[in-house]
C-alpha cells in the first residue's frame, strides 16, 4: 500500500519469549525483515541474523552488497543456534511460555490490584512489564528528579535493589518500568515466589506515591 518495506525487530521478543516462535505472530503479520537475535541461542553464544522475504532476497541477486564480519557464521555459534531451537522444539518451551505468561500476567494483575504505584500491565508471555507511576489518573511517571545534574536512586531502582536482597534478579527496564522477563523453563513456584518478594518490594514505591 505504500510502496515501502516493513522491518520487524524480533530481537528481545523473537524464539518464544511472547508466547510465539516470533512476536509478530500475534497480529498475524508477515514482514519483508525480520532481525533475530539473543533467542536464538538462548543468550549462551552471541549470534545474530537477518531474514527476507524471496523478493527482497532476489534484489541483492543483481545489485550485490558486499557485508562481512571476520566471525560470521562462525562455526560454534551455528552448532549452539541449532541446539538451541532443538531444545525449544523438544521440550515444547514456546507453548510453555505461552501457559506460562499468561499465568505471570495474572499474577502481575494481582499485584496491580494491591499497589498504588502500579499504573499499568502489559505484556504478551514470559515478557511483562508494570509500569510505576505517582498517579493512577494522570500515568505520570514515578520518577525521582535530578539533583544538581545527578539522578539520586529511583523508585524503581530501589524496588529492584530490595528484590535483590531475596534472590530475586529483574531488568530494570527503561523509563518507570519492571521488565519481567524470567527464562522460558520457569515454573508456577518459581513465579509465585518472585511475586512474593516483588509483592513486599513494591511497598517502597507505594510509600513514593503517598498513599
Amino acid at each position: 500500500r505504500y510502496e515501502m518495506l516493513m522491518m520487524c525487530d524480533e530481537v528481545m521478543v523473537g524464539f518464544g519469549r511472547t508466547g510465539k516462535w516470533f512476536a509478530i505472530e500475534h497480529w498475524g503479520v508477515v514482514p519483508d525483515v525480520i532481525t533475530m537475535a539473543k533467542g536464538i541461542t538462548s543468550g549462551y553464544v552471541p549470534l545474530g541474523a537477518t531474514s527476507v522475504r524471496e523478493g527482497v532476497a532476489k534484489a541483492f541477486e543483481t545489485n550485490p552488497w558486499v557485508h562481512g564480519h571476520t566471525y560470521s557464521g562462525h562455526t560454534l555459534a551455528m552448532a549452539a543456534g541449532i541446539a538451541t531451537i532443538e531444545a525449544y522444539r523438544a521440550d515444547d518451551l514456546i507453548n510453555r511460555a505461552a501457559q506460562m505468561g499468561a499465568y505471570l500476567l495474572g499474577k502481575a494483575l494481582e499485584l496491580q490490584d494491591k499497589h498504588p504505584c502500579i499504573g499499568d500491565v502489559r505484556g504478551k508471555g514470559l515478557f511483562v512489564g508494570l509500569e510505576l507511576v505517582k498517579n493512577r489518573k494522570t500515568k505520570e511517571p514515578l520518577h525521582d528528579p535530578f539533583v544538581e545534574g545527578v539522578r539520586p536512586p529511583t523508585a524503581k531502582m530501589k524496588v529492584l535493589a530490595e528484590a535483590m536482597k531475596e534472590g530475586v534478579y529483574c531488568l530494570p527496564g527503561s523509563a518507570s518500568v519492571l521488565m519481567l522477563a524470567p527464562p522460558l523453563a520457569i515454573t508456577k513456584e518459581e513465579i509465585d515466589f518472585a511475586m512474593g518478594v516483588f509483592d513486599k518490594a513494591l511497598k517502597i514505591a507505594d510509600a513514593e506515591t503517598g498513599k
